[in-house]
């Protein structure tokens, strides 16, 4: 399975927000922009985790489900419900066909 990858769209507009802040010379606009960038870079970080998060459980399920299919159809389960259908063909023919 494909894994799910961030874009870094909240990285490049935190980079063109800390340019623009240098250029700017007042401070509070300055202050304004550094902390929208720094908003940006921190959602930027949570969606990286996020993502990583949800590729390890991807990960997981996959091979959950590749060892689920494995163990399905082993030579034992056919050998269970081998026995299982003898023994209920016993029953019914001891049942109904005396």
């Amino acid at each position: 399975m494909p894994k799910i990858e961030t874009s870094d769209g909240f990285a490049k507009a935190a980079e063109s927000i800390r340019a623009l802040a240098a250029k700017e010379v007042d401070p509070s606009e300055k202050e304004a922009y550094l902390s929208t960038a720094k908003k940006f870079e921190d959602t930027h970080a949570r969606a990286q985790s996020v993502f990583a998060e949800v590729n390890e459980t991807l990960e997981r399920n996959e091979a959950f489900a590749k060892r689920l299919l494995r163990k399905r159809f082993t030579h034992r389960t056919w050998e269970f419900w081998l026995v299982v259908g003898v023994i209920l063909a016993f029953l019914c023919y001891g049942k109904y066909g005396s």
